[in-house]
């Protein structure tokens, strides 16, 4: 989500005939499990309400302006935004809320019963409510009005790298997400463990969730010189790491638009992914690359070795051409100031 956010923000601040304030109320950056996400802690929630206090100000001296909320999926995330929600509205301001993720409903469903009560009043405010896809279209449209939907799916920045693929003999597989159980890190390690390393070289990158530490670890260790882990990459360690990848691998518990599958478009990889959340309005199987089953090491297993070099290359084709065509960072601001000046 913060890199959508960073890419909304850094455009739009760009643009003469905007004036844009930004106000962090992020009470944590620190990679979570799906089980902590929500707990609070001091010194971040200090900082929050430090930040709030500054959006209460701005509002009394800038009444109606457009207040455009990015909330955590947790219902008690989204519980955290409410008073500020409501308070631009008290100021005359156009509240937007954009959801970045597929999860909200299912969280809000299984919140108490007084938490949901008061989320549910609060979306009657809202003017527009920003989801990634037509298929989340739908299924919130069970808690606010199907005309303040709009759609607007991710994009985003162009590839530092736009060379040729590595003609490398073996192909290469790229595991580049938070090496977390719900993205099924374990699967996809259990996957390396049966396939031939003489046919295939494997990449894995990214922060390891800090409840699987030392069993991830273990698991790492165990494979040995048969992956390649690189930790946390960003800059042009990542983008060699798309570049050099055939096809890239995504085994999800659970999405909402991710930002990794649209990278691996841009830098014209195949992709394995699984069928969840908002992943089928960015994705078709048998057009981008596969559909795998959730929580299926064999099924990691099957898809990788019977893609072919020449069904790698065609949907690595096709990818390069979807993200040209739709996701890049220029269609994702003019998507967004579409909605905002509408």
């Amino acid at each position: 989500m913060s890199l959508s956010n960073e890419i909304i923000y850094s455009n739009i601040s760009l643009c003469k005939d905007i004036d844009v304030y930004k106000f962090d109320i992020t009470l944590s950056r620190r990679l979570k499990s799906k089980n902590s996400q929500g707990k609070l802690k001091l010194v971040p929630l200090i900082a929050s309400l430090y930040n709030f206090a500054r959006m209460i100000l701005f509002l009394l001296y800038h009444r109606k302006s457009i207040c455009y909320f990015t909330p955590p999926q947790s219902a008690y995330g989204y519980l955290r935004l409410v008073p500020g929600m409501l308070l631009s509205k008290i100021f005359g301001s156009r509240l937007i809320v954009h959801m970045h993720g597929a999860k909200f409903i299912s969280y809000l469903e299984r919140s108490h019963k007084l938490v949901r009560k008061v989320i549910l009043w609060s979306l009657k405010y809202v003017d527009d409510f920003i989801v990634l896809g037509d298929s989340l279209k739908d299924s919130h449209s069970k808690i606010i009005s199907a005309n303040k939907i709009r759609v607007c799916e991710n994009g985003v920045l162009d590839p530092e790298y736009k060379g040729d693929k590595i003609n490398d003999e073996k192909v290469n597989v790229l595991f580049l997400s938070n090496l977390m159980k719900d993205k099924g890190i374990f699967e996809f390690l259990d996957a390396v463990e049966k396939l031939d390393d003489n046919m295939f070289n494997f990449d894995i990158a990214g922060a390891i969730e800090t409840s699987n530490n030392k069993h991830i670890n273990e698991r790492l260790n165990k494979l040995g010189s048969k992956i390649n882990y690189h930790g946390v990459v960003s800059g042009e360690k990542k983008a060699r790491l798309f570049e050099n990848a055939d096809i890239f691998v995504l085994p999800s518990y659970d999405e909402g638009q991710p930002l990794s599958i649209l990278e691996a478009y841009s830098y014209k990889c195949a992709v394995l992914v699984t069928d969840v959340g908002g992943v089928c309005d960015i994705f078709k199987d048998g057009i981008n690359g596969r559909f795998i089953k959730v929580g299926s090491s064999s099924s990691i297993v099957s898809s990788i070795k019977n893609m072919t070099k020449t069904e790698i290359e065609i949907f690595g084709n096709v990818n390069l051409q979807s993200y040209y065509a739709k996701f890049t960072e220029q269609a994702l601001v003019k998507r967004i100031l579409k909605i905002l000046v509408d």
